[in-house]
């Protein structure tokens, strides 16, 4: 048994004709060196519970009027105080909780701010896809309420690029072999830009390793000279098929004032937008 639980029997066994103060000063010394022997906050605790069946008990007495063994008591209790401290000091505290794993950063094509134009977006996405989704490839895009200077209007405007898989597996057929069901996969993706970029998840499409050639700035040419108002805002969308081809889709649709143009360009740019 630990040394401390004997307090109760030194305060028992204490002679019934001495002061009271005479056996709160021998047993607050005999805390006194048992506090200063710990090393650990389990020891600490209990000869602080000795302690407080000490004041529990002293509280019954009457209070001592010897001045001087008082004024010793209240050095020994100083001294057990500064033991209690120490104790604690040398107590191992526990590890820190290790701080939680930082989220891990958005794998996006970068934002853009400012006036930035929709063919430089569009650049930004298919060089982020090239290095970070390198087995999809464009299949589509869409330009919602876009102007003649390539700026997407600042309410609606919306750019969406729809990335699928190239299924060679009829190239790789051999003549006569039995023709196979495609297999469906459903891991290919949307990116869509109104202010920021967003990704979602889709079915793959089918499509054809294409490069576009044309930007949107030069297809909007082409309708000015159709004799689209340059003021409008269009909406374009550019198609890949598997025969490694593109056609362009431009629109403007004004119901209140009865404007319905539609007019369709092939990718066939002299200048392609990427090399």
């Amino acid at each position: 048994m630990h040394r401390a639980f004997v307090v109760s029997g030194l305060i028992a066994c204490s002679s019934g004709g001495k002061e009271p103060a005479v056996d709160e000063l021998r047993v607050t010394k005999y805390l006194r060196d048992e506090m200063c022997r710990c090393k650990d906050s389990m020891c600490v605790m209990r000869v602080d519970a000795s302690l407080a069946s000490l004041d529990a008990d002293k509280a019954k007495e009457p209070a001592s009027a010897d001045m001087e063994m008082m004024a010793t008591i209240s050095d020994l209790r100083s001294a057990y105080a500064r033991c209690r401290e120490g104790a604690m000091r040398t107590t191992p505290q526990p590890a820190p909780s290790p701080a939680p794993p930082a989220p891990p950063a958005e794998d996006l094509p970068p934002r853009a701010t400012g006036a930035i134009t929709v063919d430089r977006l569009w650049n930004d996405a298919r060089t982020w896809a090239r290095e970070r989704r390198s087995q999809r490839i464009l299949a589509s895009a869409s330009f919602d309420y876009v102007d003649a200077k390539g700026l997407l209007d600042p309410v609606d405007g919306e750019i969406r690029l729809v990335f699928g898989r190239v299924d060679d597996s009829e190239a790789r057929r051999r003549i006569g072999a039995k023709v196979r069901p495609k297999q469906a996969y459903d891991d290919c993706f949307t990116l869509t830009n109104h202010d920021r970029w967003t990704e979602s998840h889709v079915g793959c499409a089918e499509t054809s390793a294409y490069n576009p050639r044309c930007s949107v700035l030069q297809i909007w040419e082409r309708a000015i000279k159709q004799r689209v108002p340059a003021e409008a805002v269009a909406m374009l969308q550019l198609e890949i098929d598997n025969k490694n081809s593109a056609l362009w889709t431009f629109t403007v649709e004004d119901e209140p004032r009865n404007i319905h143009i539609r007019e369709t360009f092939p990718d066939d740019c002299p200048l392609a937008v990427e090399k």
